[in-house]
């Protein structure tokens, strides 16, 4: 189909979905060629999606691709009507190219703005009454504010005021209930006020779940709850601690994104990897004080914390742990609501066979979320770069090189570490980091460090707690892969040493990977002790722990 550049269409909306970097889309259809809108309203990222979208025709490149956008301003005009009253919460000041100042406004459905005409009488936070004046001449929704007057007996009485948001934007959520609970801290306890970092993050974890196994709802951070009068306290105290905490291993920044990693990382470490994906983070700003809004979207199916030991619900406004006879309830009634919503209601599910209901029930158990989010390991300081030639000689380099056989960075303050050669042959030899580390004149090319006539394919630098990943494939051409503990590889005294085989014969290494011990409890079945290591070739990549399979993929790309 050709289009040219401004034309309108109604096309067929698909679902929202992501691409490969996170980016959230709605994909729509002409009937023939899939598109993409990135252009989002906020009531669209709830799921509110038309059956048709108006898109305008942005451009066509000289491939014939083309951009598409949706035309906004006709969804607002459909939605805000003319000589209404409307509530906004102000999320931003700012000023545009001519420097006139403005309101960045929203709601439920949408974000705008609104222009300061005169003194500014409001702060970021606010709650304005806005009256819509209509379109104007370029087809924007024009605005004035509402101001209540008094009355006299000449006047007639005016439109009541909506009900308006309260000043204190996380109590448009309202109080504490089935759907929406605050924290104060993800550091301090709430008890003693000492730092317990351990303990709170397991706590966020649990309410997180707890809320994903009801019916979802918001998890505010950085608010008293009630019992304290419901006040923004601010999350800023919080970030100096968010590396006090023993069983994680990753090197927190003290900002928002440091904070929104820390969360994702012990969600993810403690739950299942779909949880993961449940889960939308936004930080706000009232009054000099920054807190956390987590969104948290319905499970299909149950959401454990700590393998399959605990499991958490909401009731009563409040995170309650079940066992026995109302945990397989619960379960039983999300797995129903699961295969009635698959099987298109439950009338549908009455009319099928014991080997349909028996399929279904298995892909729910077995659905994987297309976009696993994991937390991405902050960034480090690189100190120096240690640079191998294809002869094997080596030197560090303040500078990445340009052109060399194998380099990897070394980290400012980074503490006991192992150097991995890893041969295609299977072998891999492993040394103390500190053999490249000690010595004089190492700017200059040393001798070499790994096995004559034999160049490895791979070289890691790696903490000892670490993972190496083993993907092979044997004379059947079945695909495996298997995990080694970096500790179980005995270090040698020089690396020219041919070391251990980590693989059977007749397999073949397709590829080395390594991963940390923060996600060991996802992928415990692809652990292979040190005994087994030369004779077992790991799980096929289509067997049956295809969980761990996907979630030790996700990590390594």
């Amino acid at each position: 189909m050709n289009y040219q550049v401004g034309d309108t269409l109604d096309l067929t909306v698909i679902g929202l979905r992501k691409n490969s970097v996170g980016d959230n889309y709605i994909a729509i259809t002409d009937g023939k060629n899939e598109y993409r809108i990135f252009d989002i309203l906020k009531c669209q990222l709830n799921g509110d999606l038309p059956e048709k979208m108006h898109v305008i025709v942005k451009s066509v490149d000289s491939f014939g691709r083309y951009k598409l956008r949706q035309d906004t301003q006709r969804i607002l005009r459909d939605y805000y009507q003319k000589d209404k009253l409307y509530s906004f919460e102000i999320t931003g000041i700012q000023k545009d190219n001519k420097d006139n100042p403005y309101y960045t406004i929203e709601d439920d459905f949408a974000e705008q703005y609104f222009y300061i005409n005169g003194a500014q009488t409001h702060e970021v936070g606010d709650t304005i009454c806005l009256n819509c004046k209509g379109p104007n001449k370029k087809g924007w929704l024009e605005y004035e504010e509402y101001v209540s007057q008094p009355l006299t007996l000449s006047e007639p009485v005016p439109a009541p005021t909506p009900t308006l948001r309260s000043t204190n934007s996380f109590l448009k959520y309202g109080p504490e209930s089935q759907t929406v609970e605050y924290k104060s801290s993800i550091v301090f306890s709430a008890e003693t006020s000492t730092v317990d970092v351990e303990a709170q993050m397991k706590l966020i974890v649990e309410e997180l779940s707890a809320l994903m196994n009801t019916k979802g709802g918001v998890l505010v951070i950085g608010v008293s709850d009630e019992t304290k009068g419901y006040a923004i306290t601010g999350i800023e105290s919080d970030f100096p601690y968010l590396n006090d905490d023993s069983t994680d291993d990753f090197n927190y920044k003290p900002n928002t994104d440091g904070y929104r990693q820390k969360i994702l990382h012990k969600l993810n470490y403690l739950c299942p990897m779909l949880a993961g994906s449940l889960v939308q983070f936004e930080f706000k700003d009232k009054n000099g004080k920054c807190f956390c809004i987590i969104k948290v979207e319905q499970s299909s199916r149950p959401i454990w914390v700590r393998g399959e030991k605990d499991l958490f619900i909401r009731q009563d406004g409040r995170m309650k742990q079940i066992f026995g006879e109302p945990l397989t309830e619960h379960i039983f009634k999300m797995m129903k609501n699961s295969v009635d919503s698959l099987a298109g209601g439950a009338s549908a599910v009455a009319n099928l066979g014991e080997s349909e209901l028996v399929a279904l029930i298995k892909k729910i158990l077995s659905a994987q979320t297309p976009n696993i989010e994991l937390p991405k390991p902050p960034a480090k300081d690189i100190d120096y770069w240690v640079v191998w030639q294809a002869d094997g000689t080596w030197q560090r380099q303040r500078c990445k090189a340009k052109a060399c056989y194998l380099q990897v960075p070394i980290y400012k303050d980074c503490g006991k570490q192992s150097v991995l050669f890893c041969y295609d042959s299977g072998h891999v030899v492993t040394m103390d980091l500190t053999k490249l580390r000690s010595g004089a004149n190492l700017n200059k090319p040393q001798t070499p460090q790994w096995t004559p006539g034999k160049k490895p394919t791979n070289i890691f630098v790696v903490e000892p707690s670490a993972y190496l990943v083993i993907k092979s494939v044997d004379y059947n051409a079945i695909q495996s892969i298997k995990l080694h503990a970096v500790t179980d590889f005995t270090p040698v005294a020089k690396g020219t040493a041919l070391g251990a085989s980590i693989l059977p014969d007749g397999s073949i290494v397709t590829s080395y990977h390594v991963v940390g011990a923060e996600y060991k409890s996802k992928f415990l079945n692809l652990i292979v002790p040190k005994s087994k290591r030369a004779t077992v070739k790991g799980e096929p990549m289509n067997g049956t722990f295809q969980n761990e399979v996907s979630y030790v993929e996700a990590l390594i790309k």
